[in-house]
């Protein structure tokens, strides 16, 4: 395996190992928006050595993101998210491979894109593409890993893993109002996208790795006024 001083550092971990390393580099992961919660999720998938990386997002940079999204910067207002992300993550990472797809993740196009990929992230900021996303991993039969933030707080959860429960499960009924990233209208503090992207690279870490014990049929609530996080079962798991 070649760039074994590069994770040297994951490498002499027993959790990881020069197989579990290997592993890491073959994998595909699609991440679902370039926000606040796709930048530090695509930002450390890179750093860690994922072989592949897709990144869906249609939108621009904008100043009133600056605060949450810090793979961007002043300089690249107006510009699209996956041209400047695929170039930032290239440049830490020379030796894996960005995709970009500068569109909206539709009904359409999901399939198409998803099935080239073993995991997929939801760094999404609406639950129809949530609803979407939960579609197509079903019926592809790949993992789903969610996260959720608003003000001060944060939800991870990971569906459709081996067979286990749905975000519909979680989330029934579409026309009922469902925990979502509407950071404009409900506010954020940036740095609660940043630990919540974290625990959903964990997450998909733990997937790749098989080993420790995946958030699959339960939700991990965070409270970060608090400091208090909690973990829910969700129904019929």
């Amino acid at each position: 395996m070649s760039n074994v001083e590069r994770y040297f550092s994951q490498i002499v971990m027993p959790e990881i190992g020069l197989m579990g390393q290997q592993k890491i580099q073959a994998a595909k992961i699609i991440v679902v928006g370039a926000g606040g919660l796709g930048c530090p999720v695509i930002t450390y998938l890179a750093g860690m050595g994922i072989g592949c990386i897709g990144i869906v997002d249609d939108d621009i940079v904008t100043l009133q993101n600056l605060h949450r999204q810090v793979l961007y910067n002043e300089t690249e207002i107006g510009q699209y998210k996956t041209a400047v992300a695929k170039q930032k993550l290239l440049q830490h990472n020379s030796t894996i491979i960005v995709n970009t797809y500068t569109e909206r993740l539709t009904e359409k196009n999901a399939i198409e894109i998803i099935s080239k990929y073993d995991i997929v992230i939801d760094c999404s900021d609406n639950v129809a593409t949530r609803y979407i996303i939960d579609a197509v991993t079903k019926k592809l039969k790949k993992p789903f890993v969610y996260g959720a933030v608003k003000q001060l707080e944060g939800q991870v959860s990971v569906f459709n893993y081996n067979n286990g429960p749905s975000y519909r499960n979680l989330f029934p009924d579409e026309t009922i109002f469902a925990f979502e990233n509407d950071c404009t209208a409900s506010g954020i503090v940036g740095f609660v996208t940043g630990a919540i992207g974290c625990m959903q690279v964990n997450e998909a870490m733990k997937i790749i790795l098989e080993n420790g014990n995946v958030l699959s049929g339960e939700v991990m609530c965070a409270d970060f006024k608090s400091m208090r996080f909690r973990n829910l079962k969700i129904k019929g798991s």
